[in-house]
């Protein structure tokens, strides 16, 4: 009987994925172990794409069967890195179900450096950046400092595949963006000249942390000693708590950038801005303005710099992608200025 079952599920298993089915072929199925796994968690009830290491007797696909039927959208994908585990697997009562579930994916991952490609070719068919991890006791034992290291690639490939195809896919908020914000260089000075400019002068880079609130104090006594540079939410934080700072940066192109400045007092401070930047930001200011080439919109904003021959380096040009964000770009900034020393704040 068992048999019958395992020679059933070989064949849903060749026509949905034959790539790991001929795997099948190359090694030898003498079973020598349980094929257990145990999972002390749920996805998440937000979650659109959920990755479970260890893919044991199948059990838990029951257990999640009512999660995926909540939202046909949903993907779950699971890893094993032990074929023998994979074998016994079509043994299985679970098995068949789970093969022909189009909402179930099962992945064999052979190597250790397969991890980076395996999760980003998982994003690209599922973008999402809802996601959830869920490793069985079997990984967390057998390797844990692994473990951590996966779900760090997960969320952070997560975001960054998703705002990619999102931008890909509704160019023309950014684009508007782009557009409008280079008539500004008329009225503008080109931040990327400023290199040594501030030299021998530390800066303090404030964001909109909950640790901002304790160094309200601190920020008041250094204001005549460092530069003060708010980004993004830290603009109307430190305003409405009676700091006005030396300089405003913002890139985010979302419309929440404008209401941000809304609710900020700082209309006639140096605003440094990315060109993908909320076009309506600049309604708000009567500051002088600072533009960043930083090499972040696109494609558009590659050929806008050199339609206006900018053609020095980008600030933060030295960022890997995962690390880009308002508060790296204006450490580079602070590097290029010239900071003798850098403080993060909130």
């Amino acid at each position: 009987m068992q048999t019958i079952v395992y020679e059933k599920n070989r064949e849903i298993l060749i026509e949905k994925n034959p790539f790991l089915a001929l795997t099948f072929s190359f090694f030898s199925n003498e079973h020598t172990h349980q094929n257990q796994d145990v999972f002390d968690k749920d996805p998440s009830d937000t979650a659109e794409v959920v990755f479970v290491l260890g893919i044991g007797d199948g059990s838990y696909y029951k257990r999640i069967k009512s999660f995926l039927s909540k939202d046909k959208k949903r993907r779950v994908f699971f890893w094993e890195t032990n074929l023998h585990v994979l074998d016994l697997f079509l043994y299985s009562d679970h098995a068949e179900l789970m093969l022909k579930d189009p909402q179930v994916v099962i992945r064999y991952v052979s190597k250790e450096e397969e991890w980076v490609n395996v999760i980003r070719q998982a994003l690209l068919l599922c973008p999402s950046d809802k996601v959830d991890f869920i490793p069985s006791s079997r990984f967390k034992i057998l390797m844990p400092e692994r473990i951590e290291h996966i779900k760090y690639t997960i969320f952070t490939e997560a975001t960054l595949i998703f705002s990619s195809i999102k931008e890909i896919l509704y160019p023309l908020p950014i684009a508007k963006n782009i557009l409008t914000n280079y008539r500004t260089l008329s009225i503008a000075s080109y931040v990327n000249q400023l290199e040594n400019s501030f030299e021998g002068i530390p800066f303090i880079i404030c964001g909109a942390g909950p640790s901002l609130d304790t160094c309200i104090e601190d920020l008041k006594n250094l204001s005549s000693r460092a530069v003060i540079v708010a980004v993004g939410s830290a603009c109307a934080a430190l305003s409405n708590k009676g700091i006005i700072p030396h300089i405003c940066m913002a890139a985010d192109p979302n419309e929440e950038e404008v209401y941000r400045f809304k609710e900020s007092q700082v209309f006639s401070v140096p605003f440094f801005f990315s060109p993908r930047v909320h076009r309506g930001v600049f309604n708000l200011l009567s500051s002088d303005l600072g533009f960043m080439s930083c090499g972040i919109g696109g494609d558009l904003e590659l050929w806008m710099e050199k339609n206006k021959d900018l053609t020095l380096p980008h600030i933060g040009v030295d960022l890997p992608r995962e690390s880009l964000s308002i508060t790296t770009m204006a450490i580079s900034l602070a590097r290029m200025m010239g900071a003798s020393s850098i403080i993060l704040s909130g």
